[in-house]
């Protein structure tokens, strides 16, 4: 390709990239430029293998692999392969040098599309590059995502590497035992707890427990007030200051 071909395809699909300030263009043309796609968002969305690797590695210096597409919720190039199950076209971005912990203007990164998508392929491929404690601006993170998709699994996981993330709340000040009680997934309570998790933390006056029981799971309710009020017994059968413990379970 010719550099004056690369420079057109440039200036149509990256204006921001020759400083083309839109403000300054409606006052010119009294008409908004349309939102344009990134040429490589075509290509994931079509699963066009060929195509993602003619842009990604034409484009790359440009960014083309970590731009954000406003046409699909400002996800980038591998949020949306990821949430499609493209797993080749994902695997061949990352091998381009796409940023495995990139959100850009999106909702998710990478490893949160993973686990919300049940994309089990990529979840672990992503966990070991992944920044765990990496927060969007909901303050939501890999492990409140795998609480709330009840991913046993990938909790283990993100524990094991990261065990510090555990009491790690969003924004609204939910923690991830708070979102895995409101589930009723009693075995990611279990493993939360095992690495202290704390049962008795409030928000708004309410705890784990009553999380639990808003959402109709009355027994697993009563087992973490048990646990919150430091009863002698552990009804979840857990030495909760035991870690290795919770590495059996998972």
């Amino acid at each position: 390709m010719s550099e004056e071909a690369k420079k057109t395809i440039n200036q149509h699909f990256f204006p921001e990239l020759y400083c083309i300030n839109s403000e300054r263009l409606d006052e010119a043309h009294g008409v908004r430029p349309p939102i344009l796609r990134n040429p490589l968002m075509e290509a994931v969305c079509e699963n066009n293998l060929k195509n993602a690797y003619f842009y990604a590695k034409t484009f790359k210096d440009e960014g083309i692999l970590d731009c954000s597409d406003p046409v699909v919720r400002n996800e980038t190039p591998l949020v949306e392969a990821i949430f499609r199950h493209y797993n080749q076209m994902a695997c061949l971005l990352m091998q381009m040098g796409a940023d495995p912990n990139n959100r850009a203007k999106g909702y998710f990164s990478p490893l949160e599309a993973a686990i919300c998508a049940n994309n089990s392929e990529m979840i672990q491929v992503l966990i070991p590059v992944a920044d765990l404690k990496q927060q969007n601006l909901e303050g939501d993170h890999p492990l409140l995502f795998a609480c709330l998709k009840g991913n046993t699994s990938t909790v283990c996981e993100i524990l094991k590497r990261e065990p510090s993330v555990v009491n790690q709340t969003n924004t609204l000040g939910l923690s991830p035992l708070m979102v895995a009680a409101h589930q009723g997934y009693e075995d990611i309570v279990r493993i939360l707890l095992g690495y202290k998790a704390h049962p008795a933390y409030m928000l708004h006056g309410k705890t784990a427990a009553d999380y639990a029981k808003s959402n109709g799971h009355m027994k697993l309710a009563s087992k973490l007030r048990t646990v919150s009020i430091g009863t002698h017994t552990d009804p979840f059968r857990l030495k909760r200051d035991s870690l290795q413990t919770a590495h059996a379970r998972c």
